[in-house]
């Protein structure tokens, strides 16, 4: 599969619109924009949705997943969501293996929501408070 990249400038925060770069080379796009109708959501609270478009023939090599993965990282939110059309199963197994999962099953569309792991979070700062600590009382 090779490396993989997003390049592209920096939005606002909750919004993110990139190409996804496979060895150098354009496989796609990826974009994070705020969601305008969360009223007629089932999650009930303003939020942002990702999507994922790669070229044909980049399809079926993984990028799909490390796309989703980079760009929900990426964003720096706490969560993202993805509505999915029900009968794209690739989309939905990629989005799976980069940590979305299943919210709202009796919504029309397949939706899911990733969250930051605020665990390695605090323990990043905790670490990063211990290592200035440590040196403050040397």
């Amino acid at each position: 599969m090779g490396k993989i990249t997003l390049e592209g400038k920096d939005l606002p925060l909750g919004e993110l619109r990139k190409a996804i770069l496979s060895e150098g080379q354009r496989a796609g796009k990826v974009s994070i924009k705020k969601v305008d109708n969360w009223e007629d959501s089932p999650v009930g609270h303003p939020h942002s949705s990702i999507s994922i478009f790669l070229n044909k023939d980049k399809q079926g090599k993984g990028l799909g997943r490390l796309g989703y993965a980079l760009a929900a990282e990426q964003s720096g939110l706490d969560e993202v969501y993805a509505y999915i059309a029900k009968k794209n199963l690739a989309s939905i197994r990629a989005a799976e293996h980069a940590g979305f999962s299943r919210v709202h099953p009796e919504y029309k569309q397949y939706l899911m929501r990733w969250e930051r792991d605020k665990t390695a979070s605090e323990e990043i700062d905790y670490n990063t408070l211990k290592s200035y600590l440590d040196d403050s009382y040397s």
